[in-house]
């Protein structure tokens, strides 16, 4: 679909002076929050490693490498759409790094939610490589094992095993030699810590789903926290169903991509939802599964107004920020 992408406003919000801002608002916010006392909200651990928190390192290196991590991932994001060609313009990258930055809890120190986004991100990239493969075993083995070294430092990608699984479906790369592949990349790395000693089968740690009485933190910062969150997972429904209205007129390439990225973020609802106590870890997957419809939303308008959405829906976070 057409649109005027000529006004001022439209280069601004979609082009490198929009990430530009994002990227100073995004600094601002999050050296904030590095500075106050967010509370520590039911860190996620992984099968075999702690929580990022127990692991020894300076405050200021935390933040620091959660600021790597970020950039990485606003980075992740445009090297993705750069090479699907998926969604035209920085707006993609520009609307992770302002809605990450108005969530305190993914600023103060190194927050496992954006631990878990990166190997989402890597995983991703894989995935997409390989629509429509007739031989795909050697990709799947090597992506699933990355799930399963990354659910060594982080639970939530077991949870994640089996949606990237109907990803390879959508990607139509899902045979039996394929699906075997998946099963052996998921159970090579713990064969290999268990085989060589380097780790004991007492050491591997797998938690049950926790709900909503086990999260820990001040309350008035937890009230915030779950405002805020469901809002980013309302605004996410909400522009996955408009979306579904427009995407008939997509190649089927397209519409495999953009149904995966509904998938993973509809998923990480449901898990904050089951998963209450842990929900943080899958927030910032769930805010890459919404830059990416919302910017999704912004490219199919016809309108020239089309850049009031990202610039209301970074306003509405940024508001609520400063409210909780």
């Amino acid at each position: 679909m057409r649109r005027n992408d000529n006004t001022p406003m439209m280069r601004i919000t979609a082009g490198a002076p929009g990430l530009l801002l994002a990227a100073i608002v995004w600094l601002i916010l999050s050296i904030t929050s590095m500075a106050g006392d967010a509370p520590a909200i039911a860190e996620s651990r992984g099968v075999i490693l702690p929580a990022p928190s127990q692991w020894g390192m300076p405050y200021t290196l935390s933040c620091i490498l959660n600021l790597a991590a970020t950039a990485l991932c606003a980075s992740g994001l445009w090297i993705i759409n750069k090479a699907f060609n998926i969604l035209p313009g920085l707006l993609f990258s520009t609307l992770f790094l302002c809605l990450c930055g108005t969530f305190p809890q993914l600023n103060a120190g190194l927050s496992p939610s954006l631990l878990t986004a990166l190997i989402v991100l890597l995983c991703t990239y894989m995935l997409f490589k390989l629509y429509g493969r007739r031989n795909a075993t050697t990709a799947c083995l090597s992506l699933f094992s990355i799930l399963s070294w990354g659910s060594m430092m982080q639970s939530a990608c077991l949870l994640l095993m089996p949606i990237f699984l109907l990803g390879t479906v959508f990607l139509q790369v899902c045979r039996p030699r394929e699906f075997i592949a998946s099963l052996l990349g998921i159970i090579t790395p713990y064969w290999i810590v268990l085989g060589f000693g380097i780790v004991s089968p007492e050491q591997l740690h797998f938690e049950l789903p926790l709900n909503i009485t086990h999260i820990a933190g001040d309350p008035q910062m937890l009230i915030g926290l779950l405002v805020t969150a469901g809002v980013a997972a309302l605004a996410l429904i909400m522009l996955m169903l408009y979306n579904a209205l427009h995407m008939l007129s997509a190649g089927v390439k397209m519409r495999a991509y953009h149904s995966f990225v509904n998938l993973l973020g509809f998923a990480c609802i449901w898990f904050m939802l089951f998963d209450t106590a842990n929900f943080l870890t899958y927030l910032a997957t769930m805010l890459l599964s919404l830059s990416f419809v919302a910017t999704r939303t912004f490219t199919i308008s016809r309108s020239p107004r089309a850049w009031v959405l990202p610039a209301s829906l970074c306003a509405i976070f940024i508001i609520l920020y400063f409210l909780f």
